[in-house]
C-alpha cells in the first residue's frame, strides 16, 4: 500500500491463502497481526524432527526421511491458511480480539 492509499485509507489488497481480496487498510493490518499470532504459535517442524530423531535410531533411511519432511513442511510453513485463519476467527479467542 502506498502513502496516499494509507492517508486517505483506501482499499488495499489482501493475500490470504492463495486469495486475494479488497480491503480498508485496519482490517488487513488486523487480518497480518492474527496471521503473526497464528504462525507463531506454530512448532518449528526442525526442532520437533530433532526431538524424535532418536526413535529411530536404527533406521537411517526413516531418519533422513523425517527430516526431508520437516525441512520441507519449514519452508512450507511462512504463511496462514485461509482454513487457519477461519478457524481461529470462529473460535472463542478469535471472536474476543
Amino acid at each position: 500500500m502506498d502513502a496516499v492509499s494509507r492517508v486517505f485509507a483506501a482499499p488495499t489488497t489482501l493475500s490470504l491463502g492463495g486469495r486475494e481480496f479488497r480491503v480498508e487498510a485496519r482490517l488487513a493490518k488486523h487480518y497480518a497481526e492474527i496471521a503473526d499470532r497464528l504462525l507463531s504459535q506454530r512448532p518449528n517442524p526442525l526442532e520437533v524432527a530433532r526431538r524424535n530423531l532418536a526413535l529411530f535410531d536404527g533406521s537411517p533411511e526413516i531418519q533422513d526421511r523425517l527430516l526431508s519432511i520437516a525441512m520441507a513442511e519449514a519452508t512450507r510453513a511462512k504463511s496462514v491458511t485461509w482454513a487457519e485463519m477461519s478457524e481461529y476467527l470462529n473460535s472463542q479467542t478469535g471472536r474476543a480480539s
